[in-house]
């Protein structure tokens, strides 16, 4: 796959008039397995270029006529949209339309590679997508956000005063990583000396196909870690903790395997700014819960699926093995309820 062909044939996105797709921009989408317009009957996928700030942003449509809602979808950090096959298909198979996009530094949009100066670049690039697509997608409008995909959600939901979801959900939530008191000594000690650190592939999920295509079969992926990126999500944390509670309802689903965000800090924080929020626990997930192995996947699905047909978490008794779980958290929290998803073996 020829990145800079793909690039040079990415038109500025019109929905009123969406250029025909080049054959290198076929290629890509069959690399990443995202070409549902070919695939899946009655699909219309489209890609395009919108500016957000500074930043020249891709952003992909996938939209069926009789849809019945819009879901946007929000990648994690060194993620972008072709990892994010599994849950668009399973979307488009639930009757949405999905519009997802790359945030800047990642995937095919522009930027210094896996780096931010300030993490409201993420979400004012989710504020600017809804706003070139929203009048021309199916309504409700949903989102789900993966990751720092779902920091970036939060943030906007805290900024945006009337903002436009009905469903809101996220995956494996971003507060602060795992050993982020490690994390900001070795920043603070790096920084005047270095840019940036080779990144370490870490096993975040149970599919090892899914890892092993991330590591050596992605050419989307930044090899390192960039200190800058550390510095604006330290920025970042301190001005979440200081916003006000938000009496938004989302769901959150988080893995109990996840090794790389401090999840158990990262759910009491989210409840206390989202006292509405409820909490669902897959027992065996890891952090890429979308790269995750099939049947842990089904049971994150399964469990979208439930929220978007307006039942609760909680009420999830034809799961595997699955009586509601209460998980206590810390005093400032009361206690949250969820369910765990335990996979056939």
């Amino acid at each position: 796959m020829n990145l800079n062909a793909v690039l040079h044939h990415i038109p500025p996105l019109d929905m009123d008039h969406p250029a025909p797709t080049a054959p290198a921009v076929e290629e890509y989408f069959r690399h990443y397995r995202l070409d549902f317009g070919a695939t899946m009957a009655e699909v219309s996928h489209y890609i395009g270029r919108f500016e957000s700030g500074q930043f020249d942003l891709v952003c992909q449509l996938f939209l069926r006529p009789d849809a019945r809602g819009t879901i946007f979808v929000v990648h994690g950090y060194f993620d972008h949209v072709g990892l994010y096959a599994p849950l668009i298909g399973h979307l488009l198979s639930r009757n949405f339309s999905v519009v997802a996009f790359d945030l800047p530094g990642h995937g095919l949009s522009s930027g210094e590679s896996a780096s931010i100066s300030s993490f409201s670049s993420y979400d004012r690039a989710l504020e600017d997508c809804i706003r070139l697509c929203q009048a021309n997608v199916a309504k409700p409008l949903h989102v789900v956000g993966q990751s720092t995909g779902a920091a970036a959600v939060m943030s906007y939901l805290m900024r945006e005063q009337h903002q436009p979801f009905d469903k809101i959900i996220l995956l494996a939530p971003l507060v602060r990583p795992r050993g982020w008191h490690l994390v900001r000594m070795a920043h603070f000690v790096l920084k005047p000396f270095r840019d940036q650190l080779r990144r370490d592939f870490k096993t975040n999920s149970h599919d090892p196909a899914f890892v092993d295509f991330v590591e050596h079969q992605d050419p989307l992926q930044s090899r390192y870690l960039i200190l800058a990126w550390i510095g604006a999500l330290k920025h970042w944390i301190k001005w979440f903790l200081q916003q006000l509670p938000s009496p938004l309802p989302l769901l959150v689903i988080q893995g109990e395997e996840d090794e790389t965000v401090d999840w158990r800090y990262n759910i009491k924080v989210i409840g206390e700014k989202f006292p509405a929020a409820q909490f669902s626990y897959a027992a065996q997930g890891n952090h890429h819960l979308v790269g995750e192995s099939v049947e842990i996947r089904a049971m994150v699905f399964q469990a979208i699926d439930r929220y978007l047909e307006n039942a609760l978490p909680a009420d999830t008794g034809d799961f595997p093995g699955g009586k509601p779980d209460r998980l206590a958290v810390e005093p400032a929290v009361a206690v949250v309820t969820g369910q765990r998803f335990y996979p056939d073996s």
